[in-house]
């Protein structure tokens, strides 16, 4: 027992002896150090590619970089001006820099998340050379001061817009609010830059009661899937893609260049030649009324997605009804005789389609195409539907009106659209027909069609563009 209890006195001792030494500061065993954890790295948002380099930039890198800044504007294939305000990025000079530089046989290619893509000019990147118009009136101006093409992660100080916008948008740039650039050039949710050899530039000679050098990269643009392009295929497989010959000469037959129904119908009915000319010289004339809203009359910059052959290059005219002497190649101008009467131009006539069943059922407005079910409707059947009265502005108009109608929405759910429609094809009673992304109209709850003060139909698209916007509306296809 003492030897017990002889441990235990020893066992307190040495504690208390511990106690003390660590009352009196004695050093304790350091604790481990802390394992400091390494901040994730910011996710690249933009991509560069140069002859032989790629980098890659967060949006802090790009920030950190010299800034540009200045006042920028737009105006839309469709008329709809965005006035000049304040933009802040970095300048499409100084990242083609970063890459080594460029020369004048290069563009730089510029692409958006959603794939849409152009190419700018050597003396766009490097000296902002753009086509400018007036803020106020739209009418193609020259402004002295210069301009630099940036891709801007802030407007009016705040950073862009990431759903109308995406983090970058390219815009051009100048030191007053007194200009705008083409819509096309604005490229939106931009992700990815390319240096590239470029073809030697053309211009397609557009005249008529107005006179228009389209470029070649105006036409790209407008020729891209998200804008007018339209696709024929030939006897022999071979599919033919660029824009309507229609849309083209909507551009110049009267003084509205860039409304959505620039093309003048009620000229084109009472008759005009239009001459479709080569660069060799040779040349045909057709009717006006042949070519009204004919998307089947294509001049075309791609077959089977590839540039034209020598022989066509750059463009050809190409269609259902013309003959082998009417598809010119090589097309070099397109003028309007304004004067001349012409007989009708196309080749023999083909057989006439078969009937559409929805053509033949009655109805003030009928949903068809991609659909379980086609759907008739009088005026009178739409007015007793679920009316409502939204309060909206024009696109083209300054003040807020009442609009009473029926949800587009709601008419599409009675038609039902098959899970591959994708568009939605909305027809006037003269023929003229605008496609919307069907996506775009199930995204849009208050899109009406709206009842007329003349008994009439019209479309009423909150958001959109005035060429949405349809006066007389008999008809919509699920395509």
């Amino acid at each position: 027992m003492p030897h017990k209890k002889l441990g235990i006195t020893l066992f307190s001792l040495i504690v208390l002896f511990a106690l003390a030494l660590s009352a009196c500061g004695a050093p304790a065993a350091a604790p481990a150090p802390a394992v400091e954890e390494e901040a994730p790295a910011a996710e690249p948002i933009l991509e560069i590619v140069g002859t032989d380099q790629t980098l890659s930039f967060s949006m802090a890198e790009l920030q950190a970089l010299p800034a540009a800044e200045g006042q920028a504007g737009m105006i839309s294939s469709t008329g709809a001006i965005t006035p000049p305000i304040v933009h802040k990025g970095i300048s499409l000079k100084d990242l083609v820099e970063l890459l080594g530089g460029m020369d004048k046989s290069m563009g730089l290619y510029v692409e958006a998340v959603d794939g849409y893509g152009i190419t700018f000019s050597y003396d766009q990147v490097m000296s902002g050379d753009f086509i400018t118009y007036d803020p106020v009136t739209g009418i193609e101006i020259s402004v002295e001061g210069p301009l630099t093409a940036i891709l801007a992660y802030e407007r009016d100080g705040k950073a862009m817009d990431p759903v109308q916008d995406g983090q970058l948008r390219v815009v051009a740039v100048g030191p007053e609010a007194d200009n705008l650039i083409d819509g096309h050039w604005a490229v939106k949710w931009v992700n990815y830059l390319e240096l590239k050899s470029v073809a030697a530039n053309w211009f397609l000679h557009l005249e008529g009661v107005l006179t228009e050098e389209m470029d070649r990269a105006a036409f790209e643009s407008g020729s891209s899937p998200h804008c007018h392009l339209k696709s024929w295929t030939d006897e022999n497989g071979d599919e033919w893609m660029g824009i309507p010959l229609w849309y083209l000469v909507g551009r110049v037959d009267d003084e509205v260049r860039h409304e959505g129904r620039a093309f003048d119908e009620d000229l084109a009915e009472a008759g005009y030649v239009i001459t479709v000319t080569a660069a060799d010289g040779y040349s045909v004339e057709l009717a006006s009324q042949d070519a009204s809203f004919n998307d089947e009359w294509i001049v075309a910059a791609q077959v089977n997605g590839e540039p034209l052959s020598d022989k066509n290059y750059p463009l050809r005219l190409v269609g259902e009804g013309l003959s082998t002497g009417q598809m010119v190649g090589a097309v070099e101008s397109i003028v309007l005789d304004l004067e001349a009467q012409p007989e009708t131009t196309a080749a023999p006539e083909t057989p006439p389609p078969a009937a559409d069943p929805a053509r033949e059922m009655e109805g003030d407005l009928i949903i068809s195409g991609v659909v379980d079910f086609v759907m008739p409707f009088q005026f009178a059947e739409l007015q007793d539907m679920d009316v409502v009265t939204i309060n909206t502005k024009h696109p083209k108009k300054d003040e807020m009106v009442d609009y009473r109608g029926v949800r587009l929405n709601d008419l599409l759910a009675m038609a039902k659209p098959r899970a591959d429609a994708k568009t939605v094809k909305l027809i006037a009673s003269d023929g003229y027909a605008i496609e919307v992304p069907l996506a775009d109209v199930l995204a849009c709850a208050d899109c009406l069609i709206a009842f007329d003060d003349d008994g009439s139909l019209k479309s009423v698209m909150p958001g959109m563009d005035s060429m949405f916007w349809v006066k007389d509306v008999v008809s919509i296809e699920i395509q």
